[in-house]
């Protein structure tokens, strides 16, 4: 490759031409050049009587520098979006009429995200890296915060405050607590268990009881599933479901040997211990995007019912997490509890045990019937067809 050539080609991957639109719908393009991860040099391309002019972007001072290259570095760190389509946003954003623009000063929960809604709203559906949730670009980038190394998700510089970010892409999508579960929560899947009665359970079972604890809720609930009839992994709804309708916890008047109501109350102070989740380091609560509308976000207070009454819980995972959801969704703990006593459900589980076939002779069956007989050649199907006869 020639020098000439080696040059041209170097400037092309330096530089970056990018489109942004104002909110009058006006569109402006812009030159970029970087430097390293740096901005060199930004100007807007301006087209006047068949010739380009440029105009270079202005900041009011060092500060302002500063405040964009924090804005593109969290911009890059939260999103796979391009660098040019980040800096076309801060960009946009600096120069919007009423803007606070970029790593503004923190106002307060409810008047940042109508900031975000206003200026912002784009960017939350940005494409994202790994184990990183949509919206963290976004808060990052529109206010001043402390770029975390661990949860919660955002941080205010000032004031100590952080919140959890959740996005939700459809009305039946699930998240999970991040992180290792917090003695909260290990403390109200105790309860949970508790309010189960998985001593009796096991017991009716023939398995050797597991008391609940911190240390081994989860085994607990593991083992729970594996008798309802899943080999492997955590208790989900369908899970949840058969071990509430068991035949050995109903009581022959047709209730159960556990309390729903009691159930119910475990099922909300676990979703209270999932927001308060990392209040060790200041949370206040969880901030959640619901889908690809932008406009459609809300805060959830920590210790607050009515926020706990908009959470489902999803599933207990084996790898010591808790799933939780919308309350829009349906497949849930607190659905499956909610059809426990329907009175139409309860005839058709009774039809089920009534019309139970008898059972069907098995190959292990047939071993035991024919374990002192000479048969050795005939194919094995052929030997339980045989057996299944002379029954």
């Amino acid at each position: 490759m020639s020098n000439v050539l080696r040059k041209y080609v170097r400037r092309i991957l330096t530089e970056e031409l990018n489109s942004i639109t104002r909110a009058n719908g006006d569109k402006e393009a812009w030159e970029i050049e970087w430097d390293g991860d740096k901005i060199k040099n930004a100007r807007k391309i301006i087209a006047h009587d068949g010739k380009i002019n440029f105009d270079s972007i202005s900041f009011e001072s060092d500060v302002d520098q500063e405040k964009i290259e924090a804005a593109q570095s969290a911009g890059e760190k939260f999103t796979t979006h391009s660098r040019g389509m980040i800096l076309a946003k801060i960009i946009e954003v600096e120069n919007t009429a009423g803007s606070p623009g970029v790593r503004a000063a923190w106002p307060g929960i409810e008047p940042a995200l109508d900031i975000v809604k206003k200026y912002w709203e784009d960017s939350i559906n940005w494409p994202k890296p790994d184990r990183t949730g949509r919206g963290e670009a976004t808060m990052n980038m529109a206010f001043d915060s402390i770029i975390p190394a661990e949860e919660p998700d955002f941080r205010v510089v000032k004031g100590g405050e952080s919140y959890s970010i959740k996005h939700f892409m459809k009305k039946t999508a699930s998240v999970k607590n991040a992180g290792d579960p917090t003695p909260d929560i290990l403390d109200a899947l105790v309860e949970l268990a508790k309010a189960m009665k998985t001593d009796i359970f096991l017991e009716a079972h023939g398995k050797k009881n597991i008391v609940p604890t911190n240390e081994s809720v989860f085994g607990l609930f593991v083992k729970l599933t594996k008798i309802t009839g899943r080999p492997k992994g955590g208790m989900q709804p369908v899970d949840f479901q058969q071990y509430c309708e068991d035949e050995k916890m109903a009581e022959p008047d047709g209730g159960f040997k556990f309390s729903k109501d009691e159930i119910k109350e475990a099922l909300k102070g676990l979703k209270l211990a999932i927001l308060n989740d990392h209040s060790d380091r200041g949370s206040k609560g969880m901030i959640v995007f619901r889908g690809w509308d932008p406009t459609n976000i809300s805060f959830l207070p920590k210790g607050d019912d009515t926020s706990a009454g908009q959470l489902k819980i999803r599933a207990i995972r084996a790898d010591s997490r808790v799933e939780f959801c919308l309350d829009s969704a349906t497949t849930t703990f607190e659905d499956a509890l909610a059809r426990l006593g329907n009175p139409h459900r309860i005839a058709f589980k009774r039809s089920l045990r009534k019309n139970k076939k008898a059972h069907v002779p098995n190959e292990k069956d047939f071993d035991e019937f024919v374990e002192d007989m000479p048969i050795k050649v005939e194919s094995r199907r052929r030997k339980v067809r045989m057996h299944r006869r002379r029954r």
